[in-house]
């Protein structure tokens, strides 16, 4: 695959959330937007628009899934910068509102920022012969 392909696709993951278009992403390589379309489509099999639009819709259904941030929040965070044009563009491509998507497919996410003992303190026992203290889950001790 050609060089300035391979980079093309990777600003297009680094820099999907910001206001980039395929003109500037065609200027970044040194190539003209129309001869960046036709290699990037004989390469990837897509447009460059294609793939950047695909790259922001994955990242706000991730963000759908996991947080319950605002739908223009998403939008924003997934470089939609145009709510209506988000919310519109996300129906069409899922048959779902932005809304509906949550509703169907969030998940709870656990709070993993403490560890299960965190401001527990162990057994004195445990404390005192220096042994290690048991794993969560094992039993034996």
């Amino acid at each position: 695959m050609d060089s300035r392909i391979n980079e093309v696709l990777a600003l297009i993951d680094e820099k999907f959330m910001d206001r980039i278009s395929v003109s500037t992403l065609a200027k970044d390589v040194g190539l003209t937007p129309a001869h960046l379309g036709r290699l990037f489509r004989a390469a990837v099999g897509t447009t460059p628009h294609a793939r950047l639009m695909d790259v922001r819709f994955r990242h706000a259904t991730r963000l759908l899934s996991i947080t319950r941030l605002p739908v223009v929040e998403v939008g924003i965070r997934s470089g939609c910068f145009d709510p209506s044009h988000f919310v519109r563009d996300f129906q069409l491509r899922y048959q779902l509102s932005p809304a509906q998507y949550r509703e169907r497919y969030h998940v709870a996410v656990i709070n993993t920022s403490k560890p299960p003992l965190a401001g527990k303190t162990l057994p004195l026992r445990w404390r005192l012969s220096g042994a290690p203290a048991p794993r969560l889950g094992v039993s034996g001790t």
